[in-house]
C-alpha cells in the first residue's frame, strides 16, 4: 500500500493513510464482492466523504495552514490533500456502482468459488489458509487472495480431496484441498 496521503491529527502526527487503488478489473470482468468487502467501501466512501475531506477543506481555508505545513515538514499542501482524497472518493463510488455482492450462502458449499475460505497443503505438508474475495478486499499478507490470482484461479472449483496445480514462476507445485469454508 502507498502513502498517497496521510491524515494529521490533531497533535500533527500521521497516522492514517488513503491507499491508492487496488487491481485494476480485467476488461469483462465482474466487480464481485463479499458482502464484508462492501461495507468496507462504503464505510470509506463514507469516512471519506463526511470526516476527511472536511477536515481537510477546513485546513484549506486557515490563513496560517501554509505556515503550518512548512513548520512540520509536511509534504502535501491542504489543496493536494484534497486532491488525492477527492480521487479516492470518484475511485470508491465508481466501485460501489459497479460491485456485484456475492450472497455466499448461494455458493456451492462442496467446492471452492468466490467466498471459500480455503486450507491447502503444499508438498512439504505446510498448511495455509486463502480466502478468495474481490480485487479491493485482497490482502495477500493476511490470506485474502483475490479471485482473478492465481492461487485462486488454481483453487476455483475444486472440492476437499482434490489436488490442483498452481503454476509459479519457479515451477508447477500440488496443493491439496484440506478444507472448504463459507463464514
Amino acid at each position: 500500500m502507498s502513502k498517497a496521503f496521510i491524515k494529521e491529527s490533531d497533535e500533527g502526527a500521521f497516522e492514517e493513510v488513503i491507499p491508492e487503488p487496488k487491481d485494476l478489473l480485467p476488461p469483462g470482468t465482474k466487480n464481485y464482492v463479499t458482502p464484508e468487502g462492501a461495507e468496507l467501501l462504503r464505510t470509506e466512501l463514507t469516512r471519506l466523504e463526511d470526516v476527511l475531506r472536511p477536515q481537510v477543506v477546513a485546513k484549506k481555508g486557515s490563513a496560517g495552514a501554509k505556515r503550518k505545513k512548512e513548520a512540520q515538514g509536511q509534504s502535501l499542501s491542504p489543496k493536494a490533500r484534497l486532491a488525492v482524497i477527492d480521487r479516492r472518493i470518484r475511485f470508491l463510488q465508481e466501485r460501489l456502482a459497479s460491485m456485484d455482492v456475492v450472497d455466499l450462502s448461494s455458493q456451492d458449499q462442496d467446492s471452492v468459488h468466490f467466498g471459500a475460505t480455503v486450507t491447502i497443503a503444499d508438498p512439504e505438508g505446510n498448511e495455509r489458509v486463502y480466502k478468495i474475495v474481490g480485487v479491493d478486499e485482497s490482502r495477500p499478507a493476511e490470506g485474502k487472495v483475490s479471485f482473478i490470482s492465481p492461487i485462486a484461479r488454481a483453487l476455483i472449483s475444486a472440492r476437499e480431496g482434490d489436488v490442483v496445480t498452481l503454476e509459479l514462476p519457479s515451477g508447477a507445485t500440488e496443493l491439496e484441498i484440506l478444507s472448504i469454508d463459507y463464514v
